[in-house]
C-alpha cells in the first residue's frame, strides 16, 4: 500500500484553494502524512499572516 509524505507546498496549495491539491488530499487522506518539519513550516506561515 502506498503512503504519501506531504510537503508544505501541497498543504499551502490546499489552504489556497488549489483544486488539484485539495482533490489529492481528499482522495488519499487515509494515506497522507506530514513530518514534524512540515507541520512547523505550515504553522509558522499561519502565524506570520
Amino acid at each position: 500500500m502506498k503512503k504519501y509524505l506531504l510537503d508544505s507546498v501541497i498543504l499551502i496549495d490546499h489552504f489556497n484553494n488549489i483544486s488539484q491539491a485539495t482533490n489529492f488530499i481528499k482522495k488519499n487522506h487515509k494515506l497522507c502524512y506530514i513530518s514534524a518539519i512540515t507541520r512547523a513550516e505550515v504553522l509558522t506561515g499561519f502565524q506570520n499572516e
